[in-house]
C-alpha cells in the first residue's frame, strides 16, 4: 500500500497472485460463503450504518443477550470458556482460523467484554458478535433484550380460577439474587394469587405458589362453609388436587370448626353404608388403573375406614399398595436384571475366592450397597434374589475348603488346617467362631479322599 503513493498497482489476478500466500488462497476459497457473510454485513452497515442510534451501551446489550444462551449468569458474571466454545462452533474454528490470519487478529479479544477493551474494539469484532447472538448485524440492532431476566412482563397468572390463568395479570414484585440465581415473585392484581420462580442461566424453574389470594381462599371458604362440599369436591370446584385443599385447609386453621365441616351423612339411611361404599370406589377404579390407599381417601373419603372394619378382602381386590403399583413392578424387573447379570460377570471373571456377598453383587452392579438394600426391601424379587444368591459365612468357607482340598488330591496330598489358614488367610476372629465346623468339614473331606 505504501507504493500506490509513487506507483500504480492494478488489482489484477498477477498481482494479487504475488503477494497471495497459495495456502490462504485456497483456505478463503473454501470459506467463501462465510466471507461472503461479513462482506454482506459490512454493507448494510455502509448503507445504514449512519441512520442507527449507536449511543446505546454495547456491553449490557452484549450481555443480556448471553445471558439469554446460558452463557453470562442471571447476575451478569461471563463463562468465558463456554462463550469462546459456543461462538467457535457457531462460526467454525477452520474459517475464524482465515480471518484472523487475513486480518492479523488476536484470539483473545472474545474474553475481553468489559467496557475499556470494548471501546477499542475493532469493527469486524462487533460484526462477529452480532452475528452470533442474532443471526445479523440487522437483527441485533433491532432486538431489544429485557433487563428482567423473567422477560416483560405483563406475566401469566397461576390461577386456574381466575380470567388471567395463563395469560396475563400478574407484574414483577421482587427479584432476589443469590449465587448466580434469581427468584422472581408475580402477583396477580386481580386475584392477589402471589408465586415465585427460579431463573438460572436461562432455565426457569416450575411456579412455586406464595400465596393463593384473597378470591383463591374466598372461594374455598365458600365451598367448604356455605355449600358444604367434601375436600374432593371443593378441589374440582377450585381445580387443584385434594391434598391442597386439605393443606390450605389447616393453613387456615379451618380444621375442628364445625362450620368448615360437611354435617350430613356420606350416604342416604335407605341406601346404606355398604351399597354407597362400594359404589363410591367402583367410580373410583373406573377412572383411575391403579387405586391406592391414598387415592381412595382422596376421591372416596371413609370407604377405607368402612371396609377395614367390614369388608377388607372385597376392598383388597380393588385397591394396590404402592409397592405392588406397575411403575414399582417394573422397577423391581429391572433391578433384578442388573444383579443377575453382576452375578453372572463376577462367575466369568470375578475372584472365585471371594465371598459373594450382597455388597459385592451390588457394588459390581454400580449401586451404592445402602441404598440398594433400602430398595431390595421394598422390591420383593429384588430380595428374594439377593437372599438366594448371596453367600453365608458357612456355605463360603465350605466352597473355598472344597476349592484347596481338590487342589491338595490333584497333587497326592490330604487337606490340612495349617493349608487351609495359609491360603484363605483367615482372620482369628473368624476362625474362632467357626473353628468347629472347618475341622469337622476338613475331616470329612479327607475320609472321602481315603474312601474307595
Amino acid at each position: 500500500m505504501r507504493k500506490t503513493t509513487t506507483s500504480f498497482y492494478p488489482a489484477s489476478d498477477e498481482i494479487s497472485a504475488e503477494s497471495m500466500n497459495m495456502g490462504c488462497w485456497e483456505d478463503y476459497i473454501h470459506h467463501k460463503d462465510m466471507f461472503l457473510v461479513i462482506g454482506r454485513e459490512s454493507e448494510w452497515l455502509l448503507n445504514h450504518g449512519m441512520n442507527v442510534d449507536w449511543g446505546f451501551n454495547f456491553q449490557t446489550k452484549y450481555r443480556r443477550l448471553l445471558r439469554e444462551l446460558d452463557v453470562v449468569t442471571i447476575q451478569g458474571i461471563a463463562d468465558y470458556d463456554l462463550i469462546v466454545a459456543r461462538f467457535n462452533d457457531y462460526w467454525g474454528e477452520s474459517f475464524l482460523n482465515a480471518l484472523y490470519s487475513a486480518a492479523s487478529i488476536t484470539r483473545d479479544w472474545i474474553r475481553q467484554l468489559h467496557a475499556a477493551s470494548m471501546m477499542t474494539f475493532q469493527p469486524i469484532f462487533h460484526i462477529l458478535l452480532m452475528c452470533f447472538l442474532k443471526g445479523s448485524v440487522k437483527s441485533f440492532l433491532e432486538s431489544e433484550p429485557s433487563e428482567n431476566p423473567f422477560g416483560e412482563g405483563p406475566w401469566p397468572c397461576a390461577n386456574p380460577i381466575c380470567g388471567h390463568f395463563n395469560a396475563d395479570g400478574c407484574i414483577n414484585t421482587e427479584i432476589r439474587y443469590q449465587n448466580g440465581v434469581a427468584t422472581g415473585f408475580f402477583r396477580c392484581d386481580g386475584c392477589g394469587m402471589l408465586y415465585k420462580q427460579v431463573k438460572r442461566k436461562g432455565r426457569t424453574g416450575d411456579i412455586i405458589i406464595v400465596d393463593y389470594g384473597h378470591f383463591w381462599k374466598d372461594e374455598l371458604l365458600r365451598c367448604l362453609g356455605k355449600m358444604k362440599m367434601t375436600v374432593p369436591e371443593t378441589a374440582e370446584v377450585l381445580k387443584c388436587e385434594p391434598h391442597t385443599v386439605s393443606w390450605q385447609k389447616k393453613a387456615m386453621g379451618l380444621c375442628g370448626k364445625s362450620e368448615y365441616v360437611k354435617a350430613q351423612t356420606r350416604y342416604a339411611v335407605e341406601t346404606g353404608a355398604e351399597k354407597y361404599y362400594k359404589a363410591k370406589v367402583l367410580e373410583v377404579c373406573s377412572k383411575y388403573d391403579e387405586v391406592t390407599i391414598a387415592l381412595l381417601n382422596d376421591y372416596a373419603p371413609g370407604a377405607y375406614s368402612f371396609f377395614a372394619k367390614n369388608d377388607f378382602s372385597w376392598l383388597r381386590e380393588h385397591i394396590v399398595y404402592e409397592r405392588d403399583m406397575a411403575g414399582q413392578r417394573q422397577y423391581d424387573q429391572d433391578l433384578l436384571k442388573n444383579l443377575q447379570c453382576a452375578v453372572e460377570n463376577i462367575k466369568i471373571a470375578g475372584d472365585k475366592k471371594r465371598r459373594l456377598t450382597v455388597g459385592y453383587i451390588v457394588t459390581t452392579a454400580g449401586f451404592d450397597v445402602s441404598f440398594l438394600r433400602y430398595l431390595a426391601d421394598k422390591h420383593p424379587l429384588t430380595k428374594s434374589f439377593l437372599e438366594e444368591v448371596a453367600e453365608s459365612k458357612e456355605s463360603w468357607l465350605r466352597r473355598r475348603i472344597t476349592m484347596i482340598w481338590r487342589n491338595q488330591i490333584e497333587v497326592g496330598k490330604s487337606v490340612s488346617l495349617a493349608a487351609v489358614k495359609r491360603e484363605m488367610s483367615l482372620k482369628p476372629n473368624t476362625y474362632v467362631k467357626h473353628e468347629g465346623f472347618i475341622k469337622k468339614l476338613i475331616d470329612e473331606l479327607n475320609e472321602q479322599a481315603d474312601s474307595p
